[in-house]
């Protein structure tokens, strides 16, 4: 058994703790982290990609990630540690894999050796980081006691002691011992390296004398082919010794050894290494935060939300960008016991749209393991992230808009549990106002009834009063943004809505009323 055989290790997923839900590319679509992923090159894109999309569900995984994520901020050093070590990694597997001098020459034996020393010098590299800094993640505390079990494992302390004399002779060795075991037919069955020489071997008087016995075993053992001891590119003789062909399988099983050393550790290390980039992701994230003064937390985890000073991830982006983080407008979003179903009003471009996406995102960062950009946040984790925002027209072609809306919101509706989060924008608006109050109403009561969590921002006003006014226990929470006074502030708070969403306002701002266009004529 090797290495690879008894270790594994994910520092993605705690063990035992590995749900998750996965977005569809339509609701990932809909919360809109394009901007989020234009901050990375190009190339690392559809991987992030990827890692945004499958969301752990276990707290105990998404603590094990923030841990992890802790160690790398306090220790961003072991960034490039993890990455350089992961290059180096990826170039000597290519070597192991590649390799294409497989003959049984002491040559290519050497050559492996070399290799397998390469291989600790980076295993030993690795533990060395690990165990010299103040490392308090479950995950890293794991990996580095890995390694120490590996560097102090018999197999590879003594595999080192053999290589020892290899690094104490810088290249010069001129003669290698080997010793064998056969079966009852002298087939070799083991073999390992016993002591390598600067000096070639020279015959004993026991032995030649034993030769003369033996009847010109001396000459045969002179004649043995020079390729077993020299580069394939030499030419070999045609005659093969009794000798050689003992000597030939031991020296193929030593390189085996050595091969299957080699990969063994390396896959391993990759194994691990390969999270990594996924850390980074974050941690650039959590780097551009701070160096433009956005607050920054890492989240707890409970049975409710209640962020402080958030912002929409996305926009955050496009504003580092540009430089104008401080211009950001930040919000607050929390919920009491029960609570479970927002109806969020306001202005037409008040950032109701920008608020719903913002939750989403905050959610979705903060379950993955991130620091998020908020003062505080103790997030519920979900096991579900819903979207249902209007369709493009090339969608909605076949059904038309409402029809898609209904027929997307029946499929939505069909996997919601108690522990989803469904956000709406501007949803069954495709119809005349009567009728979308109507069908807004019936949903929003069979919502509640899931038990899900609902975010639905709409100019639908009377919407609230609507549902405030059945007869049941049915409780929904009233949001706005904006205000009569400053409708434009992108500030969201507990009220009823304001009864308007200032259309008329935006549309005189942009000249669009009957007085405004004749005149223009």
């Amino acid at each position: 058994m090797m290495f690879n055989d008894t270790y594994h290790l994910s520092l993605l997923w705690k063990k035992g703790a590995e749900s998750c839900f996965v977005m569809d590319d339509q609701n990932f679509d809909d919360l809109n982290m394009n901007d989020f992923l234009n901050l990375y090159k190009p190339k690392y894109q559809d991987e992030y990609r990827a890692y945004l999309k499958n969301i752990p569900t276990d707290i105990e995984t998404i603590v094990y990630r923030q841990g992890i994520m802790s160690d790398i901020i306090d220790n961003d050093f072991l960034l490039d540690v993890f990455k350089e070590a992961g290059d180096k990694c990826a170039y000597m597997s290519s070597l192991v894999k590649f390799a294409y001098e497989r003959d049984a020459t002491v040559y290519n034996l050497l050559k492996r050796i070399e290799e397998s020393e390469h291989v600790m010098t980076l295993v030993e590299y690795l533990y060395k980081h690990l165990s010299e800094n103040n490392i308090l993640s479950e995950g890293l505390v794991v990996f580095r006691d890995m390694l120490k079990d590996i560097i102090y494992s018999d197999i590879y302390t003594n595999y080192k002691d053999d290589m020892g004399s290899i690094k104490k002779m810088d290249g010069r060795v001129r003669s290698i011992k080997i010793g064998m075991n056969f079966d009852e037919n002298l087939k070799p069955v083991e073999a390992i390296v016993l002591s390598l020489d600067e000096q070639p071997f020279r015959y004993t008087r026991a032995f030649k004398q034993t030769g003369r016995m033996i009847g010109g075993g001396i000459k045969m053992l002179r004649r043995l082919p020079r390729r077993i001891f020299a580069p394939e590119t030499l030419i070999p003789t045609d005659e093969l010794s009794v000798l050689e062909q003992l000597l030939e399988p031991a020296l193929k099983q030593l390189i085996q050894f050595c091969d299957l050393f080699n990969q063994s550790l390396l896959s391993f290390m990759e194994e691990v290494l390969e999270d990594i980039t996924f850390y980074n992701m974050l941690h650039e994230f959590f780097r551009l935060m701070v160096d433009n003064n956005v607050p920054v937390t890492k989240p707890v985890f409970g049975d409710h939300i209640d962020i402080t000073s958030f912002c929409n991830v996305n926009l955050l982006s496009k504003m580092i960008k540009t430089k104008t983080t401080d211009q950001m407008v930040y919000n607050n979003f929390a919920t009491d016991e029960g609570e479970r179903c927002f109806i969020l009003t306001g202005a037409n471009r008040g950032g109701k749209t920008t608020i719903t996406q913002g939750i989403g995102q905050i959610c979705l960062m903060g379950q993955l393991g991130a620091y998020i950009p908020a003062k505080t946040a103790s997030l519920k984790a979900i096991d579900g992230l819903y979207l249902l925002f209007p369709t493009k027209e090339t969608i909605s072609a076949q059904y038309g808009r409402l029809g898609e809306e209904c027929k997307r919101f029946s499929d939505i509706f069909g996997k919601l549990t108690s522990g989803s989060l469904l956000l709406m924008n501007e949803t069954f608006v495709g119809t005349s106002h009567l009728e979308s109050l109507v069908i807004a109403k019936e949903t929003m009561k069979a919502l509640y009834d899931t038990k899900c969590m609902v975010l639905y921002n709409t100019h639908l006003h009377e919407l609230v009063t609507e549902l405030a006014t059945d007869d049941d226990q049915r409780s929904f929470i009233s949001l706005v943004n904006g205000s009569e006074a400053a409708h434009g502030s992108f500030v969201m708070r507990r009220a009823e809505p304001l009864g308007k969403s200032y259309a008329i306002e935006i549309a005189h701002k942009y000249g669009v009323s009957y007085e405004q266009l004749i005149g223009q004529s």
